[in-house]
């Protein structure tokens, strides 16, 4: 279903696309509220931080162009890896859109993905790094 509206966008020349649950026609379907407010406020000081022409920052539903990671210096293991990326990319290209997504909770298994600090400090750093940094 999103991977022909990527695939279009590549197509049309973008470097970076992403998900997002903030577009119309996206969303957060049975997600605990917990994990939505969360979202909703990170994505929130990501924007100010970032200052790129997307709404969605932390999910990792994505489509980046190969010249592109092939220039990434990537050290980040796990979900901080999202942010990292964003952070790279930003200074090697300024053809970011997005897709409308909807995110479901898990049909089957655990999401290893955890708010703990080591994490939530990893995302402060790299939001922190983006607004201090100019593009």
């Amino acid at each position: 279903k999103y991977i022909l509206k990527f695939n279009e966008k590549m197509t049309n020349n973008f470097d970076f696309v992403t998900g997002s649950r903030f577009l119309p026609g996206g969303g957060m379907l049975n997600v605990p509220l917990h994990r939505r407010v969360i979202s909703v406020i990170g994505n929130m000081i990501f924007r100010v931080c970032f200052r790129l022409k997307i709404s969605d920052y932390s999910q990792g539903f994505r489509a980046i162009r190969m010249s592109l990671i092939e220039q990434f210096r990537l050290k980040e293991a796990g979900f901080p890896i999202l942010i990292e990326e964003l952070e790279q990319a930003r200074h090697l290209t300024r053809k970011f859109t997005e897709v409308p997504f909807v995110l479901t909770t898990r049909q089957r298994g655990i999401s290893k993905f955890s708010y703990t600090p080591k994490v939530l400090l990893k995302y402060i750093f790299y939001a922190g790094k983006a607004f201090v940094v100019p593009l």
